[in-house]
């Protein structure tokens, strides 16, 4: 998650958007399109500290696909601790 004052920041930078909404067709290419992001950082100096931000929030992104987690399901009973399953 990335704290409101850096996403304030980003959604309001042009250069930010369009890197964001640029579509990702390889997933091979994605150091090249964090590349990118870099450069934005170093071009834009005032995004810079937003970006390495949004940056280590992609890192601390849980593993697997979007569909993967959303697979999994949450067992518990009220007053038990919950048991996540795949």
């Amino acid at each position: 998650m990335v704290a409101p004052r850096y996403a304030a920041k980003l959604i309001t930078s042009p250069s930010f958007v369009k890197w964001l909404t640029t579509p990702l067709t390889n997933p091979n290419g994605i150091s090249a399109h964090l590349g990118r992001l870099v450069a934005i950082a170093v071009a834009e100096p005032e995004l810079s500290e937003a970006i390495e931000a949004y940056t280590e929030a992609l890192r601390s992104a849980p593993a697997g696909t979007p569909s993967q987690r959303s697979r999994a399901t949450v067992r518990g009973i009220e007053g038990t601790p919950a048991e996540v399953v795949p």
